[in-house]
């Protein structure tokens, strides 16, 4: 899905994605919290499934809300009513910190326990920002580590989205104990 504020593409967008357009975000220029115009949309594009959302998957500002959400999921009062909740997280080629809602900003250096994979590129201009999400925001315990040889893009080749679906099946059935089909070549 994408976010709720229209924007010019941003970097890596050209000229991949050239006539694509329009362009979104989850944020405004200059924010540093979540505005709560992208949480409503989250909610409402979440509300009335037919089926569960398991999981958030998120690449670049995607994957910094990913961690956000899985963040907040964790500290929200669990007395209270929050239309997230998801078993696990994927953030392909993402950055820091994670991108949360402003009542959760004092809590915003806990380390995230919810099952979680990154997917990070060796040749991303952004490699150590997503490292860094990776080292000072997750428990090493709940977290795994992809690396391709690759940009700020998602991997094309098939033994790399191979790994990535095997890898996300794992983390899927672990954290929910419901067995999935093996994804082969």
């Amino acid at each position: 899905m994408d976010g709720p504020f229209p924007s010019l593409a941003g970097p890596g967008v050209l000229p991949t994605f050239e006539g694509c357009d329009p362009y979104f975000v989850w944020t405004k220029f200059g924010q540093s919290t979540l505005p709560q115009e992208s949480l409503e949309a989250i909610e409402a594009a979440l509300k009335g499934r037919e089926s569960d959302v398991v999981g958030v998957l998120g690449f670049s500002q995607g994957g910094k809300l990913g961690a956000g959400l899985l963040l907040m999921q964790q500290l929200r009062d669990k007395n209270t009513y929050y239309p997230i909740n998801f078993e696990f997280g994927v953030m392909c080629m993402s950055v820091t910190p994670p991108l949360i809602s402003k009542e959760f900003w004092d809590r915003r250096e806990e380390r995230i326990s919810i099952p979680n994979i990154h997917v990070i590129g060796t040749e991303d201009e952004w490699y150590a920002e997503g490292m860094k999400l990776y080292n000072d925001h997750f428990e090493a315990r709940s977290s795994s580590l992809l690396r391709f040889d690759i940009g700020h893009r998602l991997p094309i080749k098939d033994e790399q989205n191979l790994t990535i679906a095997n890898k996300i099946k794992k983390v899927y059935e672990e954290a929910t104990g419901k067995e999935l089909i093996e994804f082969e070549r």
